[in-house]
């Protein structure tokens, strides 16, 4: 019984935990921030690269979940110049690519 509530129990607290921190970096770095930012992606550039830089600029909160959010959800990033803002969720960020 103690060996089924442990498969039961540690499966939903992890599920619980990743939960919580993809509803964390996925929101926006400031909803009150509408301040646009020129972002430039370069051809060739990489999503680990593109993500460390939208973090550094403080675009968004986690280039982990930048790369994981556009491979799982197979979307495309394009090389141009971008106009973002802190205010923009990850899928917004993503979506202006």
């Amino acid at each position: 019984m103690r060996k089924f509530l442990i498969l039961l129990v540690l499966p939903a607290l992890l599920l619980l935990i990743v939960f919580v921190w993809w509803k964390s970096v996925a929101s926006s770095v400031n909803s009150r921030d509408a301040s646009s930012h020129d972002f430039l992606i370069t051809r060739g550039q990489s999503l680990t690269s593109i993500g460390r830089a939208l973090e550094k600029e403080r675009l968004i909160k986690s280039e982990l979940a930048f790369r994981l959010y556009t491979q799982l959800t197979k979307k495309s990033i394009q090389a141009g110049k971008y106009n973002l803002s802190p205010n923009l969720n990850l899928q917004q960020i993503v979506a202006n690519h």
